[in-house]
């Protein structure tokens, strides 16, 4: 993995990306070594999710989008 980014106390804290060794990648907002705030997450299919991550998971409003052309917007919970 490799991160580019903000740091507080030795994590991943603020602004900042990270890309995974599958070459997908989460770029967005952390808080204390996880994804919590607006963020967007690529898949290495193509697939993508752009909207709010809370304590690591998707939570809240967000839109998906599938490599079929199919779409999601709306809440997610976990």
């Amino acid at each position: 993995m490799q991160y580019q980014g903000q740091i507080l106390d030795g994590q991943m804290h603020g602004e900042g990306k990270l890309l995974y060794d599958n070459n997908e990648y989460y770029e967005g907002e952390w808080s204390r070594g996880k994804r919590h705030g607006k963020g967007t997450y690529v898949y290495n299919d193509g697939s993508k999710y752009e909207g709010s991550w809370e304590n690591d998971r998707i939570n809240g409003e967000g839109t998906s989008w599938y490599p079929n052309g199919n779409r999601y917007h709306g809440e997610w919970v976990n």
